[in-house]
């Protein structure tokens, strides 16, 4: 009989720690889903500071624009700068770079033995 309430008493002292190691599974698994929230909530603020940032700056360049085109001489500067306008009695140059002739880029390619087959032509 005192074996038989030895095994009762295992049995319970089995079960309650059976519980409890499921209720410590499920808390500590509300405990990493509230972590994982957090840290992807702070990355995504950074991100957004960093946006901010970039926002306020792209803002201030904006104010200086805005600023500048309020004067006579920096509103005639960006039109003759988007527009390429004039005064009148003025003239425009417009300076176009060479370009590349086809002939020096074929001759400046092909190395020993292009030089071999132009001597056959």
């Amino acid at each position: 009989m005192i074996r038989r309430r030895a095994n009762k008493k295992n049995i319970y002292v089995y079960l309650v720690l059976g519980t409890l190691l499921i209720l410590v599974f499920f808390l500590a698994n509300g405990v990493w889903g509230v972590y994982e929230k957090s840290r992807v909530t702070k990355e995504r603020r950074d991100e957004l500071l960093t946006e901010l940032e970039v926002l306020k700056a792209r803002r201030m360049e904006l104010e200086a624009l805005t600023a500048s085109l309020k004067t006579d001489r920096g509103l005639e500067a960006e039109l003759r700068a988007k527009f390429e306008v004039a005064r009148p009695g003025e003239h425009i140059a417009i300076i176009v770079s060479p370009e590349r002739s086809a002939t020096t880029a074929e001759n400046g390619r092909g190395g020993w033995w292009q030089k071999i087959k132009d001597l056959f032509r």
